[in-house]
């Protein structure tokens, strides 16, 4: 329900994609730089965008009674 928790989504899979790279975080000091570095890369836009979105998921958990079964 948290759209900071679809930002960090967004942030891992970024991160992810270094691996491609050969850029990926080594260890704990390099993977809070690339959290910074990606963090800063996100959008308002995006941002705004899970904002803006929170009206329908909470209706769809109301719907399904709190169950969140229409995540597919």
């Amino acid at each position: 329900m948290n759209p900071i928790e679809q930002i960090w989504k967004y942030i891992r899979k970024q991160i992810r994609k270094r691996r491609l790279t050969g850029e990926y975080p080594k260890n704990e000091k390099e993977m809070w730089v690339a959290w910074e570095e990606e963090w800063v890369k996100v959008l308002q836009e995006v941002i705004n965008m899970w904002i803006e979105r929170m009206d329908d998921v909470c209706g769809k958990i109301i719907k399904y009674k709190g169950d969140n079964c229409f995540h597919g």
